[in-house]
């Protein structure tokens, strides 16, 4: 219909972003920043890039968007996001810790901490702001996961599965879930259930849990 603000391209833009458009709302938030220079554009920019792991752009806007406002939580949450994908873990563990200081109710930001104190050393540190994590928002597979992860690489098999099943049941679609499931049931000598996890990782697309098939789950087969 002819109208054309730098709002309306912002949020078409968002919009494509919910959909998984990125490179789409990249191009609708270009659009919006040659018509207004706001601190938010180039934060939902540096957004998208991050999800097509063209990490030094996504940087390079959210540099820019803090610059312009340094008082919003989200920017920092998002630049420490990015950080960890450079594993640049200390910078990411900052940049939470400078978000939650500033909007303790920031989205995820626990398991974000937890993720940055894990890569940086700080086990109990981690385990205890993955925790809060599931207190504060039960909903989120990602702190189930991460929990479940660390328990099943500390040989703590029955804690780890605990936690997956969360994740599994909010997330069925991660592989990596049902993966590192049927892996904790190899060590507890559970075949046929550890099998039947892992055909769920081929399932949902999860490319390691095809090695661990052939190297365990046909080979009980041929046994059986």
């Amino acid at each position: 219909l002819g109208y054309k603000s730098a709002e309306l391209f912002k949020s078409r833009g968002k919009a494509k972003g919910f959909e998984k458009d990125y490179f789409g709302a990249i191009e609708d938030l270009n659009i919006a920043l040659r018509k207004g220079n706001e601190a938010e554009y180039y934060f939902l920019r540096g957004v998208c890039y991050n999800f097509v792991l063209q990490y030094n752009e996504a940087l390079a806007d959210l540099n820019t968007a803090i610059e312009m406002c340094d008082t919003i939580a989200d920017y920092y949450n998002q630049r420490g996001i990015v950080y960890t994908n450079l594993e640049r873990h200390a910078d990411a563990l900052f940049e939470f810790q400078t978000a939650i200081r500033i909007n303790p109710e920031t989205k995820f930001i626990h398991n974000n901490i937890g993720l940055a104190y894990e890569h940086n050393g700080f086990i109990d540190k981690a385990v205890e702001h993955y925790k809060i994590s599931i207190r504060k928002e039960p909903y989120y597979s990602d702190s189930y996961f991460n929990l479940g992860r660390f328990y099943f690489d500390r040989a703590k098999y029955k804690t780890a599965i605990k936690y997956l099943k969360e994740a599994f049941l909010l997330n069925p679609n991660f592989g990596d879930i049902t993966h590192i499931l049927g892996l904790c049931y190899i060590q507890l000598n559970d075949k046929t259930t550890a099998c039947n996890y892992i055909q769920l990782s081929i399932d949902a697309g999860c490319e390691s849990a095809v090695s661990t098939q052939k190297e365990y789950c046909e080979e009980t087969a041929i046994e059986e």
